[in-house]
């Protein structure tokens, strides 16, 4: 079967976004009040909309598509209990938000208490295959189909449990890459998906890097279950993490537009010469502006790939002037 986690009653897209959920204990656990945020628009614009949030005090739970509209799920972390005010202002920030991008959406509130995201989580999730990968979640006593490569993943609240464009787009990337003995980086790793399809590709050592502290406490569960942690290292940080880093053989930033527009720069100054640079993040519109930063720094677009409106981009990185 190809495709993602089958949701049966619903299907609920997590996605983390500038402000996460920093909670003692697992976050997907029940939390209290939240904002259900209803709108009707197309879910390119949801995607954008949900993309751009920043300096935000709200917390973006996820997106649930629904037959005619999306719910966005939000929570305000340090308030057990939320007034009208607070809502109004989350309503005043996403309409404000997305006349600035130009986007025709509207957007209607109200309330829930209390829901345990887990079991409603884990009650419709099944392994799927993608390529030659077959991802699973660790309760799951389904049998992998032969010649697969099996990938435990706990879906929890990082990004990259293969159920997203992007995450496929960028497994099915390194598979037509020849990663023996390669040494590569993560950046913005999430769950560490790809830093375990790359090793079980026969890539030696990852490097995975990320902003945010539970994508780091996922990352390192989700080596030890699929028993590459001695391969396989997780830092929590930006960019900076790169710093020491110059001759890198595979690259993958699978990150919102924006963040690989700024950090171009260091992601193309880690590589080896001529190695893979794979980015994924970005939705078909972004296409040219992404391409054109990437050759300006003497990058050679070797290939892309579409899934959807989402876009992943396979860079061969230039030849460094010392040699390297």
């Amino acid at each position: 079967m190809r495709g993602s986690f089958q949701q049966h009653s619903l299907r609920l897209k997590w996605s983390i976004v500038t402000s996460r959920l920093l909670l003692e204990g697992d976050p997907m656990e029940t939390l209290s009040t939240y904002a259900k945020i209803k709108t009707i628009a197309e879910l390119e614009d949801v995607e954008i909309l949900t993309s751009s949030l920043d300096d935000l005090l709200w917390v973006l739970l996820g997106v649930e598509e629904q037959s005619d509209a999306t719910i966005l799920w939000f929570y305000l972390p340090g308030n057990a209990s939320m007034d009208d005010s607070h809502i109004k202002g989350l309503i005043d920030y996403l309409i404000d938000l997305a006349e600035q991008l130009g986007l025709a959406m509207l957007f209607e509130s109200s309330t829930e208490q209390e829901r345990n995201w887990n079991e409603q989580w884990e009650a419709g999730i099944e392994p799927f295959q993608w390529g030659s990968f077959w991802i699973t979640p660790p309760w799951s006593d389904q049998n992998p189909p032969q010649n697969t490569l099996p990938i435990v993943i706990h879906p929890k609240m990082s990004f990259g449990t293969g159920t997203h464009e992007t995450t496929q787009l960028m497994l099915s990337l390194l598979e037509t890459l020849d990663l023996k003995g390669a040494h590569g980086v993560d950046a913005g790793a999430g769950t560490g998906i790809l830093s375990v399809a790359a090793i079980l590709l026969g890539a030696k050592s990852m490097l995975g890097f990320d902003v945010d502290h539970w994508a780091v406490n996922n990352a390192t569960e989700t080596f030890a279950a699929n028993g590459v942690d001695t391969q396989c290292t997780i830092l929590q940080g930006g960019f900076e993490c790169l710093e020491h880093v110059d001759s890198c053989d595979v690259m993958m930033a699978n990150i919102h537009t924006r963040v690989l527009l700024d950090g171009a720069p260091a992601l193309v100054e880690a590589c080896h010469s001529k190695g893979s640079l794979l980015l994924s993040g970005l939705l078909v519109s972004d296409e040219s502006v992404v391409i054109q930063r990437y050759q300006s720094l003497g990058c050679t677009l070797r290939a892309t790939s579409q899934q959807n409106d989402w876009l992943a981009l396979h860079f061969e990185c230039p030849t460094k002037k010392h040699g390297s």
